[in-house]
């Protein structure tokens, strides 16, 4: 249960809010809570998508410049530039 900021207080009293609306229950709280997990989950697998891709993409330019690139500070000072002879 989460807990008011109550140091000038010296005592810890429960969080209570008067934005809790009447009628709300607990099988109301779990659908949210449920939709806010499974919309988090979609979230973070595009953004592992769009991850992987650009990894694919730095890693394909790198192996491009040098096979050893990845070993090799001097292969990033050139910096990268995008083109369109990328796979896609």
């Amino acid at each position: 249960m989460p807990f008011e900021n109550t140091r000038d207080k010296g005592t810890a009293q429960p969080y209570r809010s008067s934005a809790i609306r009447d009628g709300i229950t607990f099988d109301h709280v779990e659908a949210l809570w449920r939709f806010d997990r499974k919309l988090r989950l979609l979230c973070l697998d595009a953004i592992e998508t769009v991850e992987i891709g650009l990894r694919s993409r730095l890693a394909y330019l790198l192996g491009q410049r040098d096979p050893l690139g990845h070993g090799h500070r001097d292969s990033l000072k050139q910096g990268l530039a995008v083109t369109s002879e990328l796979p896609v």
